[in-house]
This record gives C-alpha cells, sequence and structure tokens, in this order.
C-alpha cells in the first residue's frame, strides 16, 4: 500500500518507475485514497467528515467528480484538486537536488500520465507514473 504523503513530504511517492511497477499497477491494485462509499470522520477538533466521489475526467491537476453516496452519485460536477504530491510540477528541489519533470504525456485512458524525471546531482533520467491510478468512477474522499 502506498505510504501515506503528508505536507512537505517528497512528492516522488506518488510516481513510480514504470520499469519497476508495471505489474502492480493492473488489474486489481488501483488502490485508491478512500473508502468505498463510506463517509469518514475527521478527528482533532471541529465536526464534520470527507465525503465521497466519484471520478470523470481528469484536466490535469485537477478532477472533475460526482458526489457519492454509497449508492449513487448526487449533485452537480466538482471540482477537486489534485494532491501537491500528484501534480504536473515543472520542478522540486529535495535534499540540494533538484528533479525537473519534463513530458507528462497521457497513458491514453485519459486519467493517467506518464513524466520524465531528470536529476540535478547526476543528470540520470527515469520515466514515471503517479501511483495510485485514478479510472474512470473509481472512489476518492
Amino acid at each position: 500500500m502506498t505510504p501515506l504523503i503528508r505536507p512537505g513530504s517528497d512528492s516522488r511517492k506518488n510516481w513510480r518507475t514504470i520499469n519497476d511497477h508495471t505489474v502492480q499497477l493492473t488489474g486489481m491494485d488501483r488502490r485508491i485514497n478512500a473508502i468505498d462509499g463510506e463517509r469518514r470522520q475527521v478527528y482533532g477538533g471541529g465536526s464534520g467528515g470527507l465525503l465521497s466521489y466519484r471520478v470523470k475526467s481528469n484536466l490535469g491537476d485537477i478532477l472533475i467528480c460526482r458526489r457519492w453516496n454509497g449508492t449513487a452519485e448526487v449533485g452537480p460536477e466538482v471540482f477537486v484538486a489534485v494532491n501537491h504530491q500528484s501534480r504536473q510540477l515543472g520542478s522540486e528541489t529535495i535534499n540540494g537536488i533538484t528533479y525537473t519533470y519534463t513530458s507528462y504525456t497521457d497513458i491514453g485512458d485519459g486519467f493517467n500520465y506518464t513524466r520524465i524525471s531528470t536529476s540535478s546531482a547526476d543528470s540520470s533520467t527515469e520515466s514515471q507514473i503517479v501511483t495510485p491510478m485514478w479510472y474512470n468512477n473509481c472512489v476518492i474522499a
């Protein structure tokens, strides 16, 4: 399971090297950061909870979703921002090393992209894909 990403975490944790993780990203292993159709309580003060949504399309750093009550979609389409670690960044510096991200390419499903990561330390490159992957009607919270 993909570890939780916290503010300030290395965003590369949400991107995986394609060659190393092709098997992991196929079939039933499309884990999402949600509990299907259930409302989750947020602890730590205040009232409320997380709402579940079904992903309908992807506009790069924004997902177009519909509210999901566990049985049916309700309400209008909602724009949901992709978390920082999964966004299409141009570059970032981690521990003094700058990683440049280029060549964002749709893998053909309209939801997921690959990118090329280049390290300033040794100019090494690798092809990456975001995880968890999104797909039509997947549930997120």
